[in-house]
């Protein structure tokens, strides 16, 4: 499958869960690798030789990557994509150097190495990379006892000469290596050896070994079966590779500054390494279903690998990982919804969850490209992020607050509500409003009122809590004109009050606001004031939109009097 395949396919199995509903030590900690199964174990039908237990499998995580994923509600959702694989590799020495293809580790900001039947996987360094011959060094923590030391000088190698591949071809997850045997096909013009032999994913890397069971080379590609051609596979000869040993890796130290390196920051890379390889081993799928459990409020373990990390100890490719994940739960929780943005979600658990997943994924990235500038130029996802995320300049204590980029259009921000809507974070709101007032008295004589009033309003919002009941204050103005009994009716009129919001509705919630609303009348000839004013309303908030009912009533001096119905709508009301 090509990659822009299994990315869409991951993207639909995370969309498709939307559907479903379903700081460093006084002293570095020694590693100890686990321990391998033994040389042949009881009951086993199969027994594993000295190169079969040095064999390992290598985890690589490249970068993270950001797709757009098919329209379901309505709303542009962008996914977060791993870039994650694996290859083969083989322990060379007691102190923990690991041979591997290049390729395998190539771009890898985060590695992980596996040995056979062990449980969990160790931190890996890269040591050293020949890009141009397709072969590379890393070095893992500890002390080994199962290795296969690389000869001195290359065995000679024939024609039809027998050899065998040994790794972990397409299933990441199989605790022991497999082989494969074939021929050897001849030389290349590039000095590769080819191979007359079928080889698989996950076999890059892995030992090329002669029926002595010595190492004569690392396979490092095989076939392409689209073009027809089967059978066929590639391996680097030793001697490049024991060049580089002699005159890199042992003469400059490298190995020896790696080990230091992976010492220094063992206990955070043991649960790195541990996400990464399982990252790798459930695969893109396997990672969509522990989205679903975070969404489920279940155990992910992959995420609570990521976030046991001490934060200090946190890389910032480490970081962009953690925020992926999150980021994914998000979109998620919002499919199933049906909502554009976490500020659209119903009031309660969920809600409380896609604002604290939204937060922490924003703030996550930005830190760690404090930390790594050069982050957002290898992962497409660091730099969308930041583009249309940026942390706010002074957010309120407790509150969330996550404005769009400046100089963004709101059809440019995947996801997001572009309308200020009554639900919106920031200090304070406006509020429109137009109304449709029916008088049911406009004088105390009047028996039989008659005309209707057409007015607009514009309201100040205090910021209202996260509460399940809520309180705010409102200051606003009103201008209402029309006609009452065939005269022409104005009022002119301000509003103080309170608000309180309460209930929980799929987009929205009810609302309650009582105003003393002084105001100036005129009917006919006639111009008044009154300071002895009132006005009750209900309604509810269904999206950005706000509807309401009120009644309003007023005291005016020389025995006029108004008592009103009015029908509102608008945005914050």
């Amino acid at each position: 499958m090509s990659s822009r395949g299994i990315v869409l396919v991951f993207a639909i199995t995370v969309v498709g869960a939307a559907r479903a509903r379903a700081q460093q030590p006084s002293a570095p900690p020694v590693v100890t690798p686990p321990v391998a199964p033994p040389a042949q174990p009881t009951g086993q039908p199969i027994q594993y030789a000295a190169i079969d237990r040095a064999s390992v499998r290598v985890f690589a995580l490249s970068t993270v990557d950001v797709v757009q994923t098919p329209v379901i509600s309505g709303v542009r959702r962008w996914v977060a994509i791993p870039d994650a694989g694996h290859g083969s590799g083989v322990v060379v020495s007691a102190d923990g150097l690991v041979l591997t293809a290049a390729h395998v580790v190539a771009g890898a900001r985060l590695i992980a190495v596996g040995l056979p039947g062990a449980s969990s996987p160790l931190p890996a360094r890269v040591v050293y990379v020949d890009a141009q011959r397709d072969f590379a060094f890393l070095a893992v923590g500890g002390e080994h006892g199962n290795f296969v030391p690389l000869p001195e000088t290359p065995p000679t190698l024939h024609v039809r000469e027998t050899v065998a591949a040994i790794g972990y071809p397409i299933d990441a997850d199989r605790p022991d290596p497999q082989s494969t045997s074939g021929i050897v096909a001849g030389l290349l013009p590039s000095g590769e050896i080819q191979l007359g032999m079928s080889l698989n994913p996950g076999n890059s890397g892995g030992p090329l070994v002669n029926a002595s069971e010595q190492i004569v080379g690392i396979v490092v590609a095989r076939a392409d079966p689209r073009t027809g051609v089967q059978g066929i596979g590639m391996a680097v000869p030793l001697a490049p590779i024991l060049a580089a040993l002699r005159d890199h890796v042992l003469a400059r130290g490298l190995l020896s500054s790696a080990r230091t390196d992976l010492a220094r920051s063992a206990e955070a890379d043991l649960g790195v390494a541990r996400a990464v390889s399982m990252l790798v081993r459930v695969g893109l799928r396997g990672v969509g279903r522990e989205i679903a459990q975070l969404v489920d409020m279940g155990h992910a373990e992959l995420v609570s690998l990521l976030r046991a990390i001490p934060a200090d100890r946190v890389s910032a490719d480490v970081g962009a990982l953690r925020a992926a994940l999150l980021w994914d739960a998000l979109v998620v929780l919002l499919e199933r919804n049906r909502a554009p943005s976490p500020r659209e979600l119903p009031f309660g658990r969920e809600r409380e969850l896609g604002l604290a997943w939204e937060q922490e994924a924003i703030a996550s990235v930005h830190a760690a490209v404090r930390s790594d500038p050069e982050l957002p130029r290898r992962s497409p996802f660091a730099a969308f992020m930041v583009r249309f995320w940026p942390l706010p300049v002074a957010p309120p204590p407790g509150r969330p607050t996550m404005p769009r980029a400046p100089g963004v259009r709101d059809d440019e921000a995947p996801g997001r509500v572009p309308p200020a809507t009554e639900e919106d974070e920031g200090p304070s709101r406006l509020g429109v409003r137009a109304t449709l007032s029916i008088p049911q008295a406009m004088r105390v004589e009047t028996v039989e009122p008659g005309g209707v009033l057409l007015g607009g309003g514009l309201s100040w919002i205090a910021t209202e809590s996260r509460a399940t009941v809520s309180v705010a204050a409102v200051l606003g103005a009103d201008v209402v004109l029309g006609s009452w009994s065939g005269d022409f009716a104005a009022l002119l009129g301000g509003s103080l009050g309170a608000r309180v919001g309460f209930g929980d509705l799929p987009r929205g919630r009810y609302w309650a606001r009582v105003d003393w609303t002084p105001s100036i009348v005129q009917t006919g000839s006639h111009t008044t004031g009154a300071a002895v004013a009132l006005r009750a309303a209900v309604g509810v908030i269904v999206g950005p939109l706000s509807f309401g009912l009120s009644w309003r009533t007023m005291g005016l001096a020389e025995a006029y009097s108004l008592h009103a119905i009015e029908l509102g709508a608008g945005i914050g009301y």
